[in-house]
């Protein structure tokens, strides 16, 4: 798992601007809201890369590299992000009402879900 880094900031009189993410391609773009206490997740992906930015609220993250289970935590808060590897399993947990932008640079496939669970 990567912490976003934004990769250049600009402020003016207007307000400001910050960048995300350049080094990836994303075919997909989402924006989800998640209740206070609810969870996501406790998946992997074999082959998508995801992407979480948090706008507003805070998240806790529990995830570890499938095959070297140690766990890791990390929590997020507005204007912080992630990017998930994939065979990284993952779980997402709110701690507040939260509102983010999730991306896949494969684009999710119904007939054939890149979701994979350990069980």
């Amino acid at each position: 798992m990567k912490i976003i880094e934004h990769y250049f900031s600009f402020n003016d009189s207007r307000g400001w601007i910050k960048g995300i993410d350049n080094q990836s391609t994303w075919e997909e773009l989402n924006v989800m809201f998640t209740k206070k206490g609810e969870k996501r997740g406790d998946h992997f992906h074999r082959e998508t890369s995801e992407l979480i930015y948090i706008i507003q609220g805070k998240v806790s993250i529990d995830w570890f590299s499938v095959g070297e289970p140690t766990p890791e935590h990390l929590t997020l808060t507005p204007m912080n992000g992630v990017i998930i590897s994939p065979r990284e399993n993952h779980t997402f947990t709110a701690l507040e009402d939260t509102i983010w932008i999730n991306a896949l640079d494969k684009a999710f496939d119904p007939s054939s879900p890149d979701i994979q669970t350990l069980d």
